[in-house]
């Protein structure tokens, strides 16, 4: 019965190590935490987007709406209907920023600290003896907790960097535990070409240029009994471009019309050769071509691509589209959408409209979320399910003015 036991996790964990692209272990630090980047294709490794999951994407991106937020809570939940275990998760996310030039004129220095914790249950497994006889249960389970911290500088061009500390944990049954320790590091550059333009009467132009590039996973393989596999260390780059049109209703400018789209390709930098211990890892950028893989959109058999367009209405309203196509080799590619509803319009309008106090206190401090995403397999000739649904809910808080 031990033997059967032992082949039985081993065959599990060789199966969940080969989950991301037949290479590496802890396959569920790869898929996006956020139902808002997941409707535009899971990407966003250069969109800040305001919400507290946007750390996976890029470390860089807890300091980057502390002039605007200065606490954020999400929580996302994975519909039941999926078919594949290995994204059966739950996850939550809390960032805090400061920007000090709220305090000192002369130090426009922006600083965030973020905790992001992602959760697999594997499902239940069922141990028999050598007679088939079931002898007993276990569930298996595979998470992370994560600690950001990132600083950004607004010299006109708004630059940032930070670090992400993950403590990786597997758990395949009795006797099958590991953990181990990675980091991921992020840059983004926001440069602003229009800035209240008046090309429209009295609708004043933004318009921003976003660069991102993310390394992640970056650490020890994480090895269980004997056998030891790499953590999916991933390269990302990508662009944004980002525009609002504003106009002011009763006594508030209102962004009435927001247009953002962005574009990334991705790598797993880790791979395996023979013999089955060896681990060989490529350099960041030795496969990520800017030209085919970021501008046209083409994915090869290396890497990943993906874009999505959002597209925001009166600071309430926001529909998303996007496409996630992972490299050829394994034939998989997801289109989506997705829809998000904030309190920041619609309490601003009614709060200048009204003497309630209450949406005054309200518009003042808080605004809450709600974010719904539906992600649907393309293609039908792989094992991956057909239909992923997320929804998240999101809570700001705006503390100093």
């Amino acid at each position: 019965m031990k033997a059967i036991m032992s082949l039985s996790l081993i065959i599990l964990f060789v199966l969940s190590s080969q989950f991301a692209f037949g290479q590496t272990a802890a396959p569920f630090l790869t898929i996006c935490p956020s139902p808002e980047n997941n409707a535009l294709g899971s990407a966003g490794v250069s969109l800040p987007l305001n919400n507290a999951f946007s750390i996976y994407h890029n470390p860089a991106f807890s300091s980057f709406g502390a002039n605007e937020r200065n606490f954020s809570f999400d929580y996302n939940l994975t519909d039941k209907e999926i078919s594949i275990p290995i994204d059966n998760t739950q996850k939550i996310a809390a960032v805090a920023g400061i920007d000090l030039s709220k305090f000192y004129k002369d130090l426009p220095i922006s600083v965030g600290i973020g905790y992001l914790r992602q959760s697999v249950d594997l499902g239940e497994f069922i141990r028999t003896d050598l007679s088939g006889k079931i002898i007993g249960k276990f569930h298996g389970e595979e998470w992370a907790n994560t600690l950001n911290l990132s600083t950004s500088i607004d010299c006109w061009v708004k630059i940032g960097i930070g670090m992400n500390i993950k403590f990786v944990n597997s758990d395949l049954g009795p006797g099958a535990q590991g953990n181990t320790n990675a980091f991921d590091f992020g840059f983004f550059m926001n440069a602003p070409i229009l800035k209240e333009s008046k090309l429209i009467d009295g609708y004043p132009v933004d318009f921003n240029f976003g660069l991102g590039y993310s390394l992640s996973n970056f650490g020890d393989e994480l090895t269980i009994r004997s056998m030891s596999d790499p953590l999916p260390r991933t390269s990302t780059l990508g662009y944004s471009l980002s525009g609002s049109i504003k106009h002011q209703i009763n006594k508030s400018d209102f962004k009435i019309l927001e247009l953002q789209w962005t574009a990334e390709a991705s790598d797993i930098l880790a791979s395996r050769l023979p013999p089955i211990s060896t681990t060989k890892y490529k350099s960041a950028f030795e496969n990520i071509n800017i030209w085919d893989n970021i501008l046209l959109l083409k994915n090869d058999n290396i890497s990943a691509v993906r874009y999505g367009i959002k597209v925001g209405i009166f600071e309430t309203l926001s529909f998303a589209f996007g496409r996630n196509n992972q490299d050829t080799s394994i034939n998989v590619a997801f289109d989506s959408y997705g829809i998000s509803f904030q309190t920041d319009g619609l309490v601003k309008y009614l709060s200048d409209a009204t003497d309630i106090e209450l949406l005054k206190f309200i518009r003042k401090y808080l605004i809450l979320k709600y974010s719904y995403s539906k992600i649907t397999n393309s293609r039908e000739s792989n094992n991956y399910s057909k239909t992923f649904s997320y929804h998240g809910l999101g809570l700001a808080v705006k503390l100093f003015d």
